[in-house]
C-alpha cells in the first residue's frame, strides 16, 4: 500500500519494486488512460461552458430584442435652431414638424450665507458648543411642501451642520472654511429657513425671499410645444416620446423622422454577433481530429517549453466538440433562420436577398466562415462593402418591411432556439443547449471506476510485495541451512 516502507530483496538481490510495478503495468497503464479522458472530458465541460454562455447571451440579447418590433423603429430629433434647443426621440415619438417656443430656463434656487467673523468659522470641524453667541438648537427647513426639524447639539460642527441639512432636506449644503460661509442650493422651488439659531449662522431664508445671506430665488423652465404650455423643475423636459433640453430663450422647430443610421447600425450589430457565434461553433463542429494527442504527463510537461505545452493542448481542446451532435443541431437553427421568408400584403415575397444579404460563394468564404451573412455596402465588410447598399435603402423606402421582415425573422429564429433548450432535459438549467448533467455524470462515474481501479492495483501490489517477502523468508532459511552445513564440512 502506499506509505509503506518495505525492506524486500535483501537476500534475493531482485529490485522487488521494480519487478511488482512492471507485473502491474499493464493495469497501471489502464488507469492512465482513463485519467486521460477524465482530463479530455473535464476540458469538454469547459468547452461546452464557454460556448453555451455565448448562445445564452446572444439569445437572451440581440435575438431577444429583434422579436420587438420597436427594434426597428428608431427616430431621431434635429432642432433647427441648436442655440435654443436639443432633442432626442423615442420610436413613440410623433413624426413631423413640432414648433418649439423656449420662454424661461429653470433657475436653481441659491442662498450665499453672510459672512460670520471669528477664529472659530476658519475651522469647519469647530462644533456649535465653542463658539461665543451661538447656542444649540433646531434650524427649520421647508422646502418642496415638506417641512424639516433638524436637531443641532453642542457637539454638532459647522461641516456636520451642512450635512445634516443635505441629507435630511434634499438641499445641497457645504460650509466654506476659508470664506467663513454656508452655501445652501436646491432645484426651482423655493426654500425657507427659519429659527435663531439659523440667524446666527447667517442662513435664515423668510417666506417672501429676504434673508440673512444673499437668497436668489429659483424659477422653473418653461416651454411651448405646439402650442402646449409645460414647466418643469430642470431645463429637461419629456414630452410623447421626445426629450428637449432648453439651453437657451427663443423659438424653433423640432423635425422627427426615422433615423436610418441607427436601424441600419442595430442590423449590422445583429449580424456581426450572429456571425462571430456561427463562426465559433463551425470552427469547433469542423475542428481535425487530435489523433495520436494523449493528456501530458508532468514527465512530458517538464521536457517542453510552455509554448510547446500549450498548442499541444489547445490542439486536443479544440477537437472536443468535433462533430458534436447537440452543437450540429444548434448550427442548423443558426442556418435554418437565415432562410426565413416573409410576404406583404401585396403578395410579395422578401428574403435576405432583398435587402443585399447572404453567404459568400464556397470559393470566396473563408474557412468555417461559410455560414457568416454578408451585407452589401457594409463599409466593415471588405467582401461586400463596394456592393451596392439595398438595406439602407429598403430602410429608407421599406420602413414596414425591413421591421415586418427582420422581427419576423428573429420571433422564428427565437422559438426554435427556445424549442431546443426545451428539448434538453438531462440539464442543470432551462437555457442550455447540451447535456451537462449528463457530462458531470460521465465525469463522477469515470472518478469512481479511477479510485476502484487505482484501489484493485493496490490489492495486487500487497499480494505481490507479500509473496516476495514469503520467497525472502524461504531463502533466508536456505542460506542459514547452507552456512550451517558448510560449518559441519569445514570440521
Amino acid at each position: 500500500m502506499g506509505g509503506q516502507i518495505r525492506m524486500t530483496g535483501l537476500i534475493s538481490g531482485l529490485d522487488t519494486d521494480a519487478v511488482v510495478q512492471q507485473l502491474v503495468s499493464a493495469k497501471s497503464m489502464k488507469v492512465t488512460k482513463k485519467k486521460n479522458q477524465q482530463k479530455k472530458l473535464e476540458w469538454k465541460q469547459e468547452k461546452w461552458k464557454s460556448m453555451n454562455s455565448q448562445v445564452y447571451n446572444f439569445f437572451k440579447g440581440k435575438l431577444d430584442t429583434f422579436t420587438m418590433t420597436s427594434a426597428f423603429n428608431e427616430k431621431g430629433a434635429k432642432v433647427a435652431d441648436s442655440t435654443v434647443a436639443s432633442a432626442t426621440a423615442s420610436a413613440t415619438a410623433v413624426t413631423g414638424m413640432h414648433s418649439l417656443e423656449v420662454t424661461s430656463l429653470a433657475q436653481s434656487s441659491y442662498l450665499t450665507g453672510a459672512a460670520l467673523t471669528g477664529d472659530k468659522y476658519a475651522d469647519a470641524s469647530s462644533k456649535i458648543g465653542d463658539i461665543d453667541g451661538v447656542s444649540a438648537g433646531t434650524i427649520k427647513i421647508t422646502y418642496k411642501g415638506q417641512e424639516k426639524t433638524i436637531d443641532i447639539s453642542d457637539d454638532t460642527s459647522l461641516s456636520g451642520i451642512a450635512s445634516k441639512i443635505s441629507s435630511e432636506t434634499g438641499l445641497t449644503a457645504s460650509y466654506d472654511a476659508k470664506n467663513q460661509r454656508f452655501f445652501i442650493s436646491g432645484d426651482s422651488n423655493d426654500f425657507k429657513i427659519e429659527g435663531s439659531l439659523a440667524e446666527s449662522l447667517g442662513i435664515k431664508v423668510n417666506a417672501d425671499g429676504t434673508s440673512s445671506g444673499n437668497y436668489l430665488k429659483g424659477s422653473k423652465a418653461k416651454i411651448t410645444l405646439d402650442g402646449a404650455e409645460y414647466e418643469s423643475d430642470k431645463n429637461t423636459f419629456e414630452i410623447n416620446g421626445l426629450t428637449i433640453n432648453a439651453t437657451n430663450k427663443g423659438s424653433s422647430t423640432i423635425t422627427v423622422d426615422k433615423d436610418v443610421d441607427a436601424v441600419y447600425n442595430k442590423i449590422v450589430a445583429f449580424f456581426d454577433e450572429y456571425n462571430t457565434l456561427i463562426n465559433a461553433m463551425d470552427k469547433a463542429y469542423n475542428a481535425d481530429a487530435a489523433k495520436g494527442y494523449d493528456v501530458l504527463t508532468e514527465e512530458q510537461k517538464d521536457a517542453l517549453s510552455d509554448k510547446e505545452v500549450e498548442d499541444w493542448e489547445n490542439k486536443i481542446k479544440d477537437s472536443l466538440l468535433r462533430r458534436d451532435k447537440n452543437l450540429g443541431d444548434v448550427i442548423d437553427i443558426f442556418k435554418d433562420a437565415m432562410s426565413y421568408s416573409y410576404t406583404d400584403s401585396s403578395g410579395t415575397k422578401y428574403t435576405l436577398a432583398d435587402f443585399g444579404m447572404g453567404t459568400l460563394s464556397y470559393f470566396l468564404a473563408k474557412e468555417n466562415e461559410r455560414n457568416a451573412i454578408h451585407i452589401d455596402g457594409n463599409e466593415k465588410d471588405d467582401d461586400t462593402k463596394s456592393e451596392p447598399d439595398k438595406l439602407k435603402s429598403m430602410i429608407i423606402n421599406n420602413p414596414d418591411v425591413v421591421e415586418n421582415f427582420f422581427s419576423g425573422l428573429a420571433k422564428q429564429f427565437h422559438t426554435a432556439m427556445d424549442k431546443n433548450m426545451a428539448s434538453v432535459t438531462n440539464t442543470r438549467s432551462r437555457y442550455k443547449v447540451y447535456d451537462d448533467k449528463a457530462l458531470q455524470s460521465e465525469y463522477d462515474k469515470m472518478k469512481e471506476d479511477i479510485t476502484a481501479m487505482e484501489d484493485k492495483i493496490a490489492a495486487i501490489e500487497d499480494k505481490y510485495y507479500k509473496q516476495f517477502a514469503a520467497m525472502e523468508t524461504a531463502l533466508a532459511g536456505l542460506q542459514e541451512k547452507q552456512n550451517a552445513l558448510a560449518g559441519l564440512l569445514s570440521m
